[in-house]
């Protein structure tokens, strides 16, 4: 068979489906081997973006073997008879974009891991006679549980580390790099509301000083690493919510912010860390530059209210900005092969509505795709324009429809 044409399900909320349309009943005679081809007629389903359909029906011929199937998108389901001498095949009616289903198989978006550090220190709830438990920990905790369980999170898992981590027998902070090497909630698959929710119930602000950071992203350092090379096809990224500039081991004294760049910098070409700042806190541009996303979420800390949802809007970017903008392309059913020039892209957005990417080989087109390889393409790459389009809109589906002619710029 020169093509395969197949349906992919994707999680993170995006979907991979067929293309249908209406279309003129075909016939084509088909000379297969294993006998004399009968004729083939193939009747279009009425049109539709997803769903079941675009059936045909395949007259038997005379000869040996040959399977029938089809399947489709967005019609009624149709039926495929083999011919006892070839196999039904999709004939095009309209200059390609048809019956294009045959085979369907499923694949997965790549995988997003984030790893949350979460500043519990003093400032974060009573320390020396102030008590901003219900200006900061409380909203942004809030903010934080309704994340993990959040259904808009499927296809994203997450771990959650605390800084700094106290001394039971001496109150005091753990200076111990290797304490921050395992996080006190593992990479867990969202949503997830039980595990988060009971490990930041337990882990209120401590009532001594310290905010550890250059330590405890130390101590980040090689768990994300490891995340990394365990799943190479995934993205890993970072979380740093904090409320204060670093003052860290021994003896709680200001550490330069410039290091906690510097320990940031090292890992930031292929694990991006993201900055949440509650209250304005000096000099956190220099920690989102340092990881690679630019301008830290600053989120203010007047009214709680307004802290919960800024926080809230600040992790759904971070969980948006995290998704990467390309779709593996899976093996094809047994026999098959792709034919690249029959692939086309279209995102729907969560209010409905639609726009179709354009097939863009350097990206010169605004919201465009290409292929990692042409001539052996494994992955669907958004150009830019593509990509901040998916990002900023999170839950939407991106229809990918195997089997019709390519739309190109």
């Amino acid at each position: 068979m020169r093509y395969a044409t197949w349906s992919l399900a994707l999680t993170t909320g995006l979907v991979l489906a067929a293309c249908g349309s209406s279309g003129s009943p075909t016939t084509r005679s088909n000379n297969n081997e294993g006998g004399t081809g009968g004729s083939i007629v193939q009747t279009g389903g009425s049109s539709g973006s997803s769903g079941t359909g675009i059936g045909g029906s395949g007259v038997s011929g005379s000869g040996v073997g040959g399977a029938g199937m089809s399947t489709g998108a967005g019609g009624t389901a149709g039926s495929a008879t083999a011919g006892t001498g070839g196999v039904v095949i999709q004939v095009p009616t309209d200059g390609g974009v048809t019956s294009c289903a045959a085979a369907a198989s499923e694949a997965q978006l790549r995988p997003v891991l984030l790893a949350f550090m979460l500043d519990r220190s003093g400032s974060m709830g009573i320390y020396q006679r102030t008590d901003n438990t219900a200006k900061r920990w409380t909203p942004v905790t809030t903010a934080m549980k309704a994340f993990f369980a959040d259904p808009s999170s499927a296809g994203i898992s997450a771990s959650l580390q605390f800084f700094p981590l106290t001394d039971a027998a001496t109150n005091t902070m753990v200076c111990d790099v290797t304490a921050y090497q395992t996080p006190t909630v593992p990479m867990t698959p969202l949503p997830e509301a039980t595990v988060f929710s009971n490990a930041i119930d337990a882990n209120f602000p401590a009532t001594h000083g310290g905010t550890p950071t250059l330590t405890a992203f130390n101590g980040t350092i090689p768990y994300v690493q490891g995340l990394a090379a365990a799943n190479p096809s995934a993205q890993v990224a970072v979380v740093l919510v904090t409320d204060g500039e670093p003052y860290d081991c021994p003896n709680g004294n200001k550490t330069n912010i410039n290091l906690v760049g510097d320990a940031i910098r090292t890992i930031a070409a292929t694990i991006p860390t993201y900055v949440i700042g509650v209250t304005n806190v000096t000099n956190l541009g220099v920690l989102a530059t340092a990881g690679g996303t630019g301008t830290p979420f600053i989120v203010d800390v007047a009214d709680p209210v307004q802290t919960q949802q800024q926080f809230t809007d600040a992790v759904n970017l971070i969980r948006g900005s995290a998704v990467p903008c390309d779709v593996d392309i899976p093996p094809p059913p047994m026999g098959q092969t792709l034919d690249p020039g029959l692939v086309n892209v279209q995102y729907t957005a969560v209010s409905g509505s639609t726009t179709t990417f354009l097939q863009s080989a350097d990206c010169s087109g605004d919201q465009g795709w290409h292929y990692d390889d042409p001539s052996a393409p494994q992955r669907i790459l958004l150009c830019p324009g593509a990509c901040q389009t998916v990002k900023s809109q999170f839950g939407g589906r991106l229809e990918v429809a195997f089997g019709c002619a390519t739309q190109v710029f």
